[in-house]
Formats: C-alpha cells, structure tokens, sequence
C-alpha cells in the first residue's frame, strides 16, 4: 500500500513552497515538521496528476468495491496513473487480472521514466518518490511471471531492478536467487552472491543448493548445508513439507520461524524441482536432527518451561501457524482416533444427521427428542443419571456431549440450517469420509471458534487464550505422570495476569478456583475430548476426587509435534 508516498510528495510540495536556499533552510523547514502530523492533503493548488493520486489514496483506505471504482475513475481522467493501476493489481482475485495491471503499469513507467530521465537517474530509481509506485509494480510483476512459471521473463525484471536500484531495497535479489537456481543458471547466481555477500537463511540455503546443483553431494555442498542449518534450523522441516507454508509475517528477525517462513514459502517450489535436492537435504537434516536431539536431552530444562517473546506469541495468536513451534503431524491416521469417545461422538452425529436430513429442528433450533434418544442409544458416551431416569432427555442441553456435537460441527462448517432444517454442509459432506480431515476440523474449531467457558463459569480467556502453551507443556514433559496442578502452575509462569481472573472468595482461595478451572477447561474437556491426556483420580477416604494426575496420551504424540528448541 503505498500511503507513505503520499506523505513524500506532501514533504516535497512543502519543500518546492519554503523554497530553502541552503541547508540551513532546509533543516529549519524539516524541523518545524517534526512532531506534527503532515496535511491530509497536498498543499496549494493541484494539478490534475495530483488530483488523481488523491483519489487513489483515499481508494486504499474505502471499501474495496467502492475503491475500485475510484480507481477506474482515477485512469479515466489520467490513464497514465500507475498508481491505480497498481491498487487495481492488490485488489483483483485473478492473476490474470492481476497480471494485466501491472503489466499496463510497468509499460507506462517504462515509457514515463525512460530516456533522459533513465540515462540521469539510473541507480537511484527507489530513492525518487515518482518512480517508487513503478520500481513496486516491477517487482509485482517478477513475481507474478515466477508464480505463472515464465522464468525467463521473471528472470529479466528482476535484473532490471536490480539495475535501476543496486541497493535493492525491495529485496529483488532474493527472487532472482531463486529463480536463477531454478534456471540451473549458476554462473549468474554466483555472481549475483558475489555482489550482494550476506549472511541470512535465504542465501545460505541457497548457496547450499547451488553447490548440490553443481557436483551433487560432497564434502563441501555438505558443509555449506550445515552453515545454513546452523544459520535456521526452522528452514529444513518446512522445505521438507508436503506443501510450502503460506502466510506472510508481518516482520522477521534472523534465525527466526518467520524467516524460515518468508523464505521457505518461495524457495519449496525449486527445492522440489531439483532432482534430488530434498532426498539429498531429508537425509543431511536427519543426521543434524539425530545431533540435536542427543544435545537436547542433555541440556532439557526443567519443568516447567518459560517460553520467550517470540515463541510466546505465536502459541497464542498463530497456534496452527507455520511460525508455531506446535506443529499438527501429517501421518495422523484414522486408525490413531478410532476410540477417541467425543471424536465417535462428533463422527456419529453427522453420519445420523445425514441419513435423515433434512432434519426439522425445534422452534429454538435444537435437535429434536428422536434425534437426541437416537443418539444416545449409540451409548457411545452415556451418564448414570441419564440410565436411571434421574435425568430425562427432552433437549441436547440434558446431555452435553450430544449438544457440543451440535454445535462444534456448526462452528467447523459442518452442518447448516435453513428454513429451520439441519443438514451437512458441502464441507461436511467431504469430510465425513475422512476422519483425519473431520478430526483436524473440529480441533481447529474448538480452538479457535469455541468458547472454553461455555455452560462453565469464571472468566472466559482464562486457560483457553494460552492453550498451546499448556499442549506444549504436556508434550514436552508428559511422558511422566504429573499432577494436574503442576500444569496449572507452568500455565501461570507464562500468564501470571490469569490469576487475577479469580478475585478473593471467603470459601475459596483464587489459586484454588483458578486451579480447579484449569483443571476442567485443559485437562477434562480439551484434551479429554481429543484425546490427548490419561488421568487418573486419587480419592480420599470419603471417596472424593482429591488428586489428579496426568500425562500424554499415545495419542497426543500422533497428533503433535513440537519444536522449542530442540527439546
């Protein structure tokens, strides 16, 4: 979004105003600006150009049907406005159209910036407010050539900018690398190394795969893997994947998961391409892993484990992420959960709601007495209060395990209701016949969609708002049984505020009711429901539950894997 080239042509038609004529002026003028916001506006009188680029501003920050429309308007009146054409290119969903912006947006630059403007400026494109929208679109379009699979033509841009700005700014270098090991154009790439010597994951993986390019395996493409496992030893893993992760962080720093990320997510497409290359890395990352681990459990840190900024933040806010150290495994099979209890639950659910929808719900849009009697005469999860009449079953609230079924599969997408009718959706229509599939979408949907604190009491983030920290506890440390408050403790060593959540009571203290809470959000309902964890209950002479203990299930390690430094 290019927003900050507004606010360098407001400094700039400031600077054509004040006129300074030296550089005392000059620095006079930039510090009476400091600490104060810029015009929203150009300053003075506009010129048609200018007026157009306003209009394009203001499109980026409307509705994006209402900001294309102001983009059309804006080449209507000024065709050459290569900055509509590239918000045009952001906002349109197919790469053709895409494509088609950038490509009219660089012929404009090219025509605009070209000749005497070229010959004078040549180098010093990205610093010159005018051609930046141009320099953006160039690389734009490298990329959309790459993606399309036009490497020569991908290859041509890059160069180019690569020419018009040497101090690439923009990071061009790092797709030209790419595409030139895709090319096996290794006289180029080395020379491109040569001019821009770095030392990051995306050229130390890179200058790896070159060396296994040229001679194959040997001492030294070897050695260069291992400098570049040492440099991040995120990249492999992902570069091993079945796909490239996708997402784009939002910042990185280096030796990160989300450099790991940045560069992976472009550079698996050519590491898969090279005949080879990942049989090559699977095993040289295997011997380094098989390294790491002796040195892991040598230098395992007690329990519990107190997780840093980075790794913090993304078990809260990226649980599922590729930047996460909780990775979902890819070999989970159908098999592994068979005699997960809610999982059969959830899984009989939707198989009785297809053979009999469209089912007719109640007024209040709950299943009806049949469907509910129906199901729990699967006896797949069954309650003594139920079996002794004690409890009758005239709505899906009587017993929870048959409402939670219903809705977790309304929050997955799952199911649908129309005109008071319940039926399965496209997406629970596929995923019915693939219990790894059904089981990832309900685990996504119960932690992300879900409220922990549903039909339970106390506030509603506690607990669930860190629950990957909790999972990665329990996977780290949980081949030994624990008590359940040990878990409860690791969770407030990461989140001490949650306390809080609990104000003092004269019948229970805060640690009390925080740990009971815990306790019943992690332990019973989430991993019991997936299971995820064996407990077993210590009574007290009056036979009242006094302890819990807990470790892994079998299961947990089947789901999960998790990386926090090599333990």
């Amino acid at each position: 979004m290019p927003i900050p080239d507004k606010d360098h042509r407001i400094i700039q038609k400031l600077i054509e105003q004040a006129q300074p004529q030296n550089m005392e002026e000059m620095q006079a003028l930039l510090d009476s600006l400091m600490g104060k916001p810029l015009p929203d506006h150009l300053p003075g009188e506009l010129s048609i150009e200018e007026q157009v680029l306003e209009m394009v501003y203001d499109a980026w920050e409307a509705p994006v049907k209402e900001g294309i429309a102001m983009a059309e308007k804006a080449l209507r009146i000024f065709p050459d406005c290569i900055e509509a054409h590239e918000f045009l290119a952001a906002k349109m969903g197919k790469p053709q159209e895409r494509l088609a912006q950038l490509e009219e947006a660089v012929e404009i630059g090219r025509r605009i910036f070209g000749g005497d403007f070229l010959n004078k400026n040549k180098g010093a494109f990205w610093g010159i407010t005018e051609t930046r929208p141009f320099m953006r679109c160039l690389t734009g379009l490298a990329g959309s050539y790459w993606e399309a699979g036009k490497l020569a033509e991908a290859t041509a841009i890059w160069e180019e900018t690569l020419e018009l700005n040497p101090n690439d700014n923009q990071g061009n270098r790092y797709g030209l690398a790419l595409v030139l090991l895709e090319l096996g154009e290794l006289v180029k790439f080395k020379k491109l190394r040569k001019k821009y010597q770095e030392g990051a994951a995306m050229m130390y993986f890179n200058d790896a795969l070159a060396a296994f390019l040229e001679k194959g395996e040997n001492d030294n493409s070897n050695m260069i893997l291992r400098v570049a496992f040492g440099n991040n030893r995120f990249v492999p893993p992902m570069l091993l994947a079945s796909a490239p992760p996708t997402g784009q962080p939002d910042s990185y720093a280096f030796h990160s998961r989300e450099e790991a990320v940045i560069y992976a997510r472009d550079a698996w497409r050519v590491w898969s391409k090279a005949a080879g290359a990942r049989q090559w890395l699977d095993k040289r990352w295997a011997l380094e892993s098989a390294k790491e681990t002796k040195t892991a459990k040598a230098k395992r840190p007690d329990f519990p484990l107190k997780f840093d900024y980075h790794t913090l933040g993304a078990l809260v806010s990226e649980p599922f992420s590729a930047v996460s150290p909780l990775k979902l495994r890819p070999d989970l099979s159908a098999a592994d959960i068979a005699e997960v209890p809610m999982f059969k639950m959830f899984r009989q659910f939707l198989h009785d709601l297809r053979a009999a929808q469209p089912l007719k719900l109640t007024p209040k849009g709950n299943l009806p007495r049949t469907m509910i009697r129906q199901l729990y005469d699967h006896r797949i999860l069954t309650s003594k209060y139920v079996d002794d009449g004690k409890v009758k079953l005239l709505s899906e609230g009587d017993f929870l395990p048959i409402h939670l079924s219903h809705v977790l599969c309304d929050m997955a997408g799952l199911v649908k209701k129309r005109l008071g009718k319940l039926s399965l959706t496209k997406v629970g229509e596929q995923v019915i016949k693939d219990d790894v599939a059904l089981y990832h979408k309900l685990l996504k949907a119960y932690c992300e969609k879900f409220n922990w604190s549903y039909m339970t009491y106390d506030e509603e983030s506690v607990v669930q708002y860190g629950w990957a920290t909790s999972l990665c506890q329990l996977l780290t440390f949980g081949d030994e049984e624990r008590n359940a408050e040990d878990y409860a403790r690791a969770y407030l060593a990461n989140f001490p505020q949650m306390l809080t959540a609990f104000p003092d009571n004269k019948y229970f203290p805060p640690e009390q009711r925080y740990s009971s809470c815990f306790q019943g959000r992690f332990f019973s309902s989430f991993c019991g429901y997936f299971g995820l964890a064996e407990v077993r209950v210590e009574k007290d002479e009056k036979g009242i539950s006094k302890n819990y203990f807990v470790k892994k299930s079998a299961l947990a390690d089947r789901v999960f894997e998790v990386d926090i430094g090599g333990y």
